[in-house]
Order: C-alpha cells, then sequence, then structure tokens
C-alpha cells in the first residue's frame, strides 16, 4: 500500500504541475497540456477508486471501524 500511496502523491505534484504551466504558454501548447491533465487525472481517479477506497470498502465489510480514514481520503 505504500507504494500506492507514493505513487499517488507523484501523480498529484504531476497534475499541479502540468496545470502551473499554463500560465505562460501560448493557447495551442495549453491544448495539449489541458488534455495531458484531463488524461493523467482520470487514470489517477480511477486507480484511487480501484486500489486505496475499495481496501476501505472491504475493511469496513469484515468489521473495521474506517470511517474517519475513509472521509479524509475521499
Amino acid at each position: 500500500m505504500s507504494k500506492l500511496i507514493d505513487d499517488l502523491l507523484k501523480e498529484h505534484k504531476k497534475l499541479f504541475s502540468l496545470l502551473d504551466e499554463l500560465h505562460n504558454i501560448d493557447k495551442e501548447s495549453a491544448k495539449e497540456k489541458l488534455f495531458e491533465s484531463k488524461n493523467l487525472f482520470l487514470m489517477h481517479l480511477d486507480k484511487e477508486d480501484r486500489f486505496l477506497y475499495s481496501k476501505f470498502d472491504e475493511a469496513k465489510s469484515k468489521g473495521v471501524n474506517v470511517e474517519e480514514n475513509v472521509l479524509k481520503f475521499k
């Protein structure tokens, strides 16, 4: 799980970096950066759903009280 969290945090940083680049570039380059950001964002959300949030749901179904952690992440 630690590698997953590290990967997700790296993706967060990459997304913020891509969006920061939009401030000083031309319209055509901005379109490319937005498209790249969109793809990374959708991939990132899918990864969170499949590998992170599903683990919370799994733990909860086994009787583990994970409410606070689920709320923090979601």
